[in-house]
Order: structure tokens, then C-alpha cells, then sequence
């Protein structure tokens, strides 16, 4: 490329990083709390941050980590508030858990990159996650949801950063103790693939003499993991909820495991792997650019086979897990682990591809390929904007209303009007069922006097 067509590239790089932020952050402005947000909002406020997380763990959800810091984010809020605030700080923890990452990688294997480069392609690996993430709105907007999927990303992402460097210290140490137990306590599935990848890469390290600093690392973080694991099974809350889940027996299990994932790579996986690939553009491009200093006699065949049976496996392990715990593939959130590691493979294969100068149609159509990504970028945040604008407008009516109508004494019940779509949002809307966990929810959370119901007869009271 021409040092004309560089300054193009850049600019664009620049643009359809900007447009994403954006698009993020309108999102995150038009979300509302929903559902088990009021729940924990409502628990926080009873019986305070630390209570609230007990009486989770031994009722029903034992992800320790991640209930504490659902608990200590609704500390913040009340009714009415603005998440955006939230949303941006998980955004920017991730950003710079990722650069973190990317920038000991690359000392890893000596690659010269500049803080800015390594800033661009951290956002980049943001953007990539992003759309190949399967529920995007439980995952990262969903605030209960996004400390036990998101944070935990994140938290791993430090954590191997930080044990990729030869020596510790103890604050270090430290560290790497609180993001291993995060870890362990947020996500059942994340935490077992990644402990058995973590064990195999401490076994690597420790079979190389000059690698005992590392191998100290990963292994205080593998055992760490473990830890946070360990007591996560160990609180009641977990064999409470085991046992409302159905148990179809063993060879059931096996036949709806092999099911999901056929189901997987059939429905799910082709093209979210395809938008994932052609946004890591720039990933192909910086490989094309330090391919001369990065010299390698693997094959990009051979690399790309070893990769894609590593995802195969990834994949089958979380989806048996999900399937052994749940006797179903699960809700599409607890699929985050897949979309991690996917995130990660799309990123190495364009990377890889780019130091073995593969796919030269890719480096031909970069610059076309950039103003299609920022073109979607402006054309998806504008449909959320019409969708999300309506659906954050009723839902505000919606809880004045009530709230007006609880200040007057009503008694009885009270129905209320559909919510608009939400969008790419994990919707607040109830049910026609008083009894449903979701009408209930909303019901504490504004103490209200009177039960609600949704509309499905034209009974909405104006």
C-alpha cells in the first residue's frame, strides 16, 4: 500500500472505531433495568450488598463473584437511573484488559507494535466479540447478566496478561487472585473450559527451563479459578436450582448434546464466524505488515486445522456442560464462553493469515471491506435509535404511571399496554400471568399495592 492509501486506511480505521463507540453508547443510553435487574435492585436495597449475595447463594444463584458485583453496581441505581454510565465502564475495563493482553502477547513473541496500533486493534477485537457474541443484549446490556459474561471476559483477559510476565511481585499476585476467583465464581461453563486450557498452558511453560516465571503464573491463576469454582458449587443455591431443572436421564442428555451442536454449527456459527472475520480486517493487515520480522515454518493449513479442532473442542466441552447441567443447550447468554474463544480464533486466523500472505482478495478489498463495516455501523444505529427510542419512552410512561397510581392507594389490578420492541435490548416486558416472576419483580421494586398484568384483552387503563 501507498503511504496515500495508508492515511485512507487509517482515517477509516479511526471512523469505524468512533461509529462503534457510538453505537455502543446509544444502546446503553436507551437501556432500562429489566426483570432480575429489579430483583437484585430490590434485594441491595432490603438487605445490603453483602446479605443480598448470601441470600443468592443459598437460594438459587451461587455465582458469588458475579452476584457481588451486580450487587455493588445496583448499589448505585435506583428507579429511574441512567445506565449508560455502567455500560461505558465495562466497555473501557475491557478495552484495557484486552490491550493489556495484546501488548504482552506481542512482547511474547517479539512483535513491535505502538501503543496506538495496539489501541486500535484492541477496539477492533472489542467490535469482533461484539457480533459474534450470541445474545449481545443479556451479554452486554443486561446488567445482572454482563457481570457474570462480560466482567468475567475481562477479569481473565488481566489475568493472563499479567501471568504472561516472568516475574511477580505480590501485588501482582494479588491480582491474579482476585481475577481467578471472579473468574471461578461468575460462569460455570467459562470457568471449566478455561481451567482446562489454562492447566495445559501451565504444563507447557513449566516443561521449558526459562518459563518457570510464566508457568508460577498460570498457575496461580489455574488454581485460583478452581478456587472460585469450588465455592460456587459448595452453596445450597446450586442444588436448589439443580433440582427445578429437569433430568431426562443420561442417554437424553447425550442425544439433545449432539443435537445442539449440530444445530450450532449448521444455524449459528457460519456467518457470525464470516462478520467476525471480515471485521478483523486490520488484524490481517498488521500481520502483512510484521510478516518479515515474524518468521514461522508452520504452514497457514496446518495452523488453521490445529485451530479449528481447538474451537471444536472449546465448543463441544461448553456445550456438554450446558447440556449436563441444564438438559438443554441453555439460554444463548451462557453461550459467551464459545463467542470468547471464537473471538479469539477469528482474530489469530487473520493474523496468521496476514504473515503468510493468504487471502490476498482480503488485502485488495481492506478498504472496501472497512467502509461496508462503518456503513453497517451507521445504518444498524440508526434502526436501534427508532426502536429503542419507543421502547424506553413506554417503558418510562409505564412506570410513572404506576407509580402515580400506587401514590393514589389503587387497589385491584392494573393493566398495562405492550412495550414496544426493544431492539437488540433484553426486553422489561411481563406477562399476562400476576403470578409470573417478571410481573412480581416489578411489582416489589415499586412497592406497589395492586397487581399488573399485561394487556391481551384492551383492559389498559389510560
Amino acid at each position: 500500500m501507498t503511504e496515500k492509501n495508508n492515511l485512507k486506511e487509517s482515517r477509516l480505521v479511526y471512523l469505524t472505531c468512533f461509529l462503534f463507540l457510538v453505537c455502543y453508547c446509544v444502546i446503553g443510553y436507551y437501556n432500562r433495568l429489566s426483570h432480575d435487574d429489579l430483583a437484585y435492585l430490590q434485594g441491595v436495597n432490603t438487605d445490603g450488598i453483602i446479605n443480598a449475595t448470601k441470600k443468592n447463594y443459598n437460594s438459587w444463584n451461587t455465582r458469588w463473584a458475579g452476584v457481588l458485583m451486580a450487587n455493588t453496581v445496583f448499589s448505585f441505581l435506583g428507579i429511574g437511573s441512567n445506565l449508560l454510565w455502567f455500560h461505558i465502564l465495562s466497555l473501557v475495563f475491557l478495552f484495557l484488559c484486552v490491550s493489556f493482553f495484546l501488548h504482552q502477547v506481542l512482547i511474547k513473541f517479539s512483535i513491535g507494535a505502538t501503543a496506538l496500533k495496539i489501541h486500535l486493534l484492541a477496539i477492533y477485537f472489542c467490535m469482533v466479540f461484539f457480533a459474534v457474541t450470541f445474545s449481545i443484549g443479556d451479554v452486554w446490556f443486561w446488567i445482572n447478566a454482563s457481570c457474570m459474561y462480560l466482567w468475567n471476559v475481562s477479569f481473565l483477559l488481566l489475568g493472563v496478561s499479567l501471568a504472561l510476565r516472568p516475574k511477580l511481585n505480590l501485588l501482582t499476585r494479588l491480582i491474579l487472585l482476585i481475577c481467578g476467583l471472579y473468574v471461578g465464581g461468575s460462569s460455570e461453563p467459562f470457568a471449566l473450559i478455561s481451567l482446562l486450557l489454562l492447566a495445559m498452558v501451565s504444563g507447557i511453560f513449566f516443561s521449558f527451563k526459562n518459563e518457570k516465571g510464566e508457568a508460577v503464573g498460570f498457575a496461580l491463576l489455574t488454581a485460583s479459578i478452581l478456587t472460585g469454582f469450588l465455592i460456587s458449587c459448595m452453596g445450597d443455591g446450586m442444588h436448589l436450582r439443580s433440582s427445578a431443572l429437569p433430568d431426562p436421564g443420561f442417554l437424553k442428555k447425550q442425544v439433545i448434546f449432539f443435537k445442539s451442536m449440530i444445530k450450532f454449527f449448521v444455524f449459528y456459527f457460519p456467518y457470525r464466524f464470516a462478520i467476525g472475520f471480515v471485521i478483523s480486517t486490520p488484524f490481517y493487515l498488521f500481520g502483512r505488515a510484521v510478516a518479515d520480522s515474524l518468521r514461522t515454518t508452520l504452514s497457514f493449513k496446518t495452523f488453521a486445522i490445529r485451530l479449528a479442532l481447538v474451537l471444536v473442542v472449546i465448543t463441544s466441552g461448553s456445550f456438554y456442560i450446558i447440556v449436563f447441567k441444564m438438559a438443554e443447550a441453555g439460554p444463548e447468554r451462557a453461550w459467551t464462553v464459545i463467542s470468547f474463544y471464537m473471538t479469539i480464533a477469528i482474530v489469530m486466523l487473520a493474523f496468521f493469515a496476514g504473515v503468510k500472505k493468504q487471502f490476498e482478495w482480503l488485502n485488495n478489498t481492506a478498504h472496501s471491506l472497512q467502509i461496508i463495516t462503518a456503513s453497517f455501523l451507521v445504518l444498524f444505529t440508526m434502526w436501534q435509535v427508532k426502536l429503542l427510542s419507543a421502547y424506553a419512552y413506554a417503558y418510562d410512561y409505564r412506570l410513572a404511571n404506576l407509580s402515580q397510581l400506587a401514590q393514589k392507594n389503587y387497589r385491584g389490578c392494573v393493566y398495562v399496554k405492550p412495550l414496544p420492541a426493544s431492539g437488540i435490548l433484553h426486553s422489561s416486558e411481563i406477562t399476562a400471568d400476576s403470578n409470573r416472576f417478571t410481573n412480581y419483580h416489578l411489582k416489589e421494586f415499586l412497592d406497589l399495592p395492586f397487581s399488573v398484568v399485561l394487556d391481551t384483552t384492551n383492559k389498559s387503563l389510560k
